[in-house]
């Protein structure tokens, strides 16, 4: 089309036809240009977005384990609190019923 319009003169019939299909032809290769171009942004963008996802799901099943682990620490550790109140708790019994023997013995 720019060659045409720098031209002085009108086309023929059949140079404005070949112009046309040339014309039509140039912009259905540009449409096809542009859709794969946007086609291959869109690929691209999905291939970042996949990539930032599986660091992301890697980052919360590591954080899941450690959380496990945690937990897992503190159940361990209620546990042992626990058995030592259990054994505080046995050993305040004992010592209280020989201070009452003591006591009782002394009357």
């Amino acid at each position: 089309l720019r060659q045409l319009a720098g031209r002085q003169e009108l086309p023929t019939g059949a140079e404005a036809s070949s112009s046309t299909e040339s014309a039509e032809q140039q912009l259905q290769r540009l449409q096809e240009e542009l859709l794969a171009s946007k086609l291959g942004e869109e690929e691209r963008t999905a291939k970042s977005v996949s990539r930032a996802e599986a660091a992301l799901r890697a980052s919360v099943e590591d954080a899941r384990s450690r959380a496990a682990v945690a937990e897992a620490a503190v159940a361990e550790q209620h546990a042992r609190h626990e058995e030592l109140e259990r054994q505080r708790d046995k050993w305040r019994a004992l010592y209280e019923a020989k201070l009452s023997a003591r006591l009782f013995e002394g009357e």
